[in-house]
């Protein structure tokens, strides 16, 4: 498995637009030119991932000191049960070995039309080796358990990189 930073000229790029727009809801999704806007930031990670030659996933990771948050994570829908997010993820927290990965996930008793999506993903996490923390967080009506890997995480590493990403967000404005 390979991956190349994701750029505005990148040959993919209708079809990773096409993987963000369907694998993410609406409610969720940040605009798509904005994910380039902080893309160009030193401490922002937009990847594509590639399995002979073939797109299968791409992540977005914003940095902040020790910590890295998991933004966002698709597998193309025709790999998705093949074992490719494992890699993709495996590759990821290589990567991300000398910090801790934050995630957020949809809380799962939260009332949804995919609660047992919401649990399998949870249950995808902790096989890889995230633990819960306790850390809730509401962003559009949306509650959030934050999830880490590499080490434990406190409500202030998460608000600190929250702040930090946020303050990013206006200055690309």
């Amino acid at each position: 498995m390979e991956y190349k930073k994701i750029s505005r000229n990148s040959n993919d790029i209708d079809e990773l637009r096409r993987l963000y727009l369907t694998s993410f809801p609406k409610e969720e999704r940040m605009a798509w030119d904005s994910l380039f806007q902080l893309a160009k930031w030193e401490d922002v990670d937009f990847l594509a991932y590639y399995k002979n030659d073939k797109l299968v996933g791409a992540t977005y990771t914003v940095n902040h000191d020790q910590l890295s948050w998991l933004f966002y994570f698709a597998v193309v829908p025709e790999f998705r049960g093949q074992g490719i997010g494992t890699k993709i993820l495996s590759s990821l927290l290589d990567d991300c070995s000398d910090r801790r990965l934050m995630i957020d996930i949809e809380d799962p008793e939260q009332p949804a039309n995919n609660t047992r999506q919401r649990i399998r993903r949870i249950g995808f996490y902790k096989r890889m080796g995230f633990k819960d923390y306790g850390i809730r967080q509401t962003e559009k009506n949306i509650r959030y358990n934050i999830m880490a890997h590499g080490g434990k995480i406190t409500t202030d590493n998460y608000k600190n990189l929250m702040r930090k990403y946020k303050n990013s967000l206006q200055q690309s404005a």
